[in-house]
């Protein structure tokens, strides 16, 4: 250990643990732009520029919304993104996807594109699939105490709701950002979803309670049979923590795959990884 000894270290009073504790605080507060010096921070801790938008057309874009009674009567939007050039009636199987905190059912295309990068697949040979999201609050998908619950809402409304427009919702591929990376991975894992496979970006997984039906880190063992895919760069506060999810995986015997690069907890890192998660989903949708 060059420049710090063993006495200096015992003096810092346990501050590896806060360091990783303050570490998941600021990707929470860097993602609901609440940081002052949001930008700055960024590019300190993000070792790049980012990922532009990429070219070409936009994908066909379908919304409604719907009071949901999972979510206590909440307006719910939701998203139903089709290649470029793809009837918006197509029967086609369905990527879902759970947002971050402080997104709603219209973030994935305005801050990550994934309908451009999903008609520049399409367009690239790939086969047609669709992109479907919704509003999910803040309540990370999964039980909170007014009683609302996102992931039964994704479950019990969502895909009723995809389903009465054709797609095929029998077993859809999940993807999420952040909070929604802890979402598809909880809604996998306890079967909520029969998930063809999962796919994150920065994973907002924390250190729960093993014994609770929610933690995801704690129960590895229950996506075994369901592919999953962590893309995460170097400059992410959870990067410790999704690098102790997939290690967790790997034992129970998860076909996982991790990705890592230059990148901080924010959409214009993320776009760096959406061609490879779309192709890591479009493997497992064709099979």
């Amino acid at each position: 250990m060059s420049g710090l000894s063993r006495r200096a270290l015992l003096r810092a009073g346990g501050g590896v643990v806060g360091l990783a504790a303050a570490g998941l605080v600021l990707g929470e507060l860097v993602e609901e732009d609440r940081l002052p010096g949001r930008a700055r921070l960024h590019e300190l801790i993000g070792n790049g520029e980012g990922t532009p938008f990429p070219e070409g057309p936009r994908g066909e874009l379908v919304s409604g919304s719907f009071d949901s009674a999972a979510r206590r009567g909440t307006a719910t939007g939701w998203t139903v993104a089709y290649p470029h050039g793809t009837p918006t009636d197509a029967a086609l199987p369905v990527l879902v996807v759970l947002h971050g905190r402080g997104g709603d059912h219209t973030t994935a295309f305005t801050d990550l594109g994934l309908d451009r990068y999903a008609s520049a697949a399409v367009a690239g040979g790939a086969r047609p699939f669709a992109i479907a999201t919704v509003d999910g609050g803040t309540g990370y998908w999964r039980p909170e105490p007014s009683g609302a619950d996102a992931g039964r809402m994704v479950a019990d409304e969502l895909l009723p709701l995809l389903a009465r427009r054709g797609l095929d919702v029998e077993r859809p591929a999940l993807a999420g950002w952040s909070m929604g990376g802890y979402g598809v991975l909880r809604l996998a894992g306890l079967d909520l979803v029969p998930a063809t496979s999962v796919a994150t970006l920065s994973p907002a997984v924390h250190r729960d309670e093993p014994t609770s039906a929610d933690d995801v880190l704690g129960h590895p063992e229950r996506l075994v049979g369901v592919p999953v895919q962590v893309n995460v760069g170097a400059g992410d506060p959870y990067r410790p923590v999704d690098d102790d999810l997939v290690e967790g995986l790997r034992r129970a015997g998860v076909d996982v795959e991790l990705h890592g690069g230059p990148g901080a907890h924010e959409a214009r890192y993320w776009r760096t990884y959406v061609p490879g998660l779309l192709d890591f989903t479009l493997r497992h949708l064709a099979g």
